[in-house]
Parts: C-alpha cells; structure tokens; sequence
C-alpha cells in the first residue's frame, strides 16, 4: 500500500512554515510536494478563527498532499497518510478531525478517496515520514524549490467546523 510522509519544517505560530508531502510512484520514483508559508503569509491567518493553528495546519497538510492552484497533488486512492508526530493530544485530534473534514470535502461522494488512513508517527518509525523530514529540511535550505503559498487559504479554513 501507498504510504504518503508528511512532515513541516517551522510550525504554525512560529513561522516562516516548510511542509512536504512525499510518495514513491508505481515506478519506484519518489514525488514530492514542498509549500512555503512565509511570515507576512502567516500573520494574515493568526487568531483569524478558533483554533486557528490547528485549522492552519491541517490546511498546509492537505494542500502539500492533494495539490494547490494548477500544481497537482501526490494523493491516489489507497494512500495511507503519515504525518510526523508533532501534535500530541488534543490538539492531535483537532488536526486529524480537520484534516479528515478538508478531504470529505473535496472527494465527496468518492469514498474511499474522501476517508484515507491517517496516522502520526515520528521520523524513528516511519521510513516515509524520515523521507519527508529530509526534504524538509533540503526545502528549508533552498535545495528544492517550494510552492510559495499566495493562494488564499481562507477558503479552506472556512469550511472547517468552530470546534470538533
């Protein structure tokens, strides 16, 4: 089975905010997709609604795995989702249930597109999310370029529930 790696470099509320999605293709080549949120991005979506950061991050999540504007995304059917493990808690559980919301909204209807596995794991368990985190921090440094987020998220946060 498919396994998507996520991980961020930066986090929400201490920007500027790496995220990459990677995934090995049926050819054995590896895809990725690198966002970059810079601090003036950032600072437009601070406090902007209830429990802003954890909606941010899901919604920084989603766009690395299933695309943004005309760049496509890295999302298949059957993927598993694997994000590093950053969040602990409840604010884990916010970020998955907003997560999981952002997809049954763009694949609704189209199960099971609209419902993929999503787990959290660290960088020791996860060969993907370990992938992910190299990446990152090669995007952090300039060595793959990353998508400059100037689309308006505001759309994607919007749709998101007040609480969960």
């Amino acid at each position: 089975m498919p396994v998507i790696g996520v991980d961020t470099s930066g986090h929400v509320g201490a920007p500027p905010i790496w995220v990459v999605a990677t995934r090995w293709s049926k050819t054995s080549r590896q895809r990725h997709r690198a966002l970059y949120l810079s601090d003036e991005e950032h600072s437009q979506y601070e406090d902007y609604i209830e429990n802003w950061a954890e909606k941010l991050s899901a919604v920084l999540f989603f766009r690395a795995i299933v695309g943004i504007g005309n760049v496509p995304g890295i999302y298949f059917l059957g993927d598993t989702i694997q994000i590093d493990r950053d969040f602990q808690g409840s604010r884990r559980d916010r970020v998955l249930g907003y997560l999981k919301r952002l997809f049954l909204r763009e694949f609704q209807g189209q199960y099971p597109l609209s419902n993929p596995t999503i787990l959290f794991n660290s960088v020791r368990e996860s060969e993907d999310v370990k992938m992910a985190d190299y990446k990152c921090t090669k995007a952090r440094h300039g060595e793959i370029q990353a998508i400059t987020l100037e689309d308006d998220l505001f759309g994607d946060l919007s749709v998101l529930p007040r609480t969960l």
